[in-house]
């Protein structure tokens, strides 16, 4: 039963990350090689983008590498900079504090239309949803609190992610996925401590079982939430 839930939230994480159709093979290549280096922590906020060692790395042109690299920098993922290539965007604490206000009313409007759907959902809806939820807990065994840290922010991401999926709101999926949210869980895993970490973690938690019973409660309670975090993002940018 596990197996056949992870398939099933694997294809709806899947469906959701495809910006790379309609591009060359060697072009996607280049984004997936990119986004695997930030999944793995190998390249981080602020580091440089080498176009000739990418296009060494996976034998392709340069000429797909700086395509990649302008679709990287239409995603808000890469600056680029006359004379000084591409680098791998770092944003401030006020910056994220910005994209994390932004993405929680889309959460908001998530939240909302799963529990309008709430009685009509299948089964699946909430199998999926709950293993994504205990799926989180995976964060704790690594190795180091940074990763622990990204781990935790991405494992969440998924789980935000199912929920907007069964809101019957296809829109919200594409808004949702965008790399910047791989970014984001690096940069905020740089400022935030494991204690505030813990302290997100257990108001998801309230939410999510508001949420897993109906409770129109849920809502209110992430946007308290929400609210928190953004004015302490912004407390720390000054």
């Amino acid at each position: 039963m596990q197996g056949l839930i992870a398939r099933r939230v694997s294809e709806i994480l899947r469906a959701a990350s495809s910006p790379n159709q309609g591009l060359s093979p060697d072009v996607a290549r280049v984004l997936q090689h990119v986004e695997a280096m930030m999944e793995a922590c190998e390249l981080k906020p602020g580091e440089r983008l080498i176009e000739a060692d990418l296009a060494a790395q996976l034998s392709v042109g340069r000429g797909r590498v700086r395509e990649a690299l302008r679709i990287l920098a239409g995603q808000g993922a890469v600056e680029l900079r006359a004379n000084q290539g591409a680098r791998l965007r770092a944003l401030s604490p006020d910056e994220l504090a910005s994209i994390f206000e932004a993405g929680a009313g889309l959460y908001i409007v998530a939240y909302t239309g799963f529990l309008r759907r709430y009685s009509d959902l299948p089964q699946a809806a909430f199998e999926d949803v709950a293993f994504c939820w205990d799926k989180i807990s995976d964060a704790w065994l690594e190795e180091t609190p940074f990763l622990r840290k990204v781990k935790y922010l991405r494992l969440l991401s998924n789980y935000l992610l199912v929920i907007s999926y069964y809101s019957g709101n296809a829109y919200l999926n594409r808004l949702h996925y965008n790399l910047n949210y791989t970014l984001d869980s690096m940069e905020l895993a740089k400022l935030l401590d494991e204690g505030f970490i813990q302290l997100m973690n257990n108001a998801y938690k309230e939410v999510h079982s508001e949420l897993m019973t109906g409770s129109e409660k849920a809502v209110a309670l992430f946007g308290d939430m929400a609210q928190i975090i953004v004015t302490h993002l912004r407390t720390i940018s000054r």
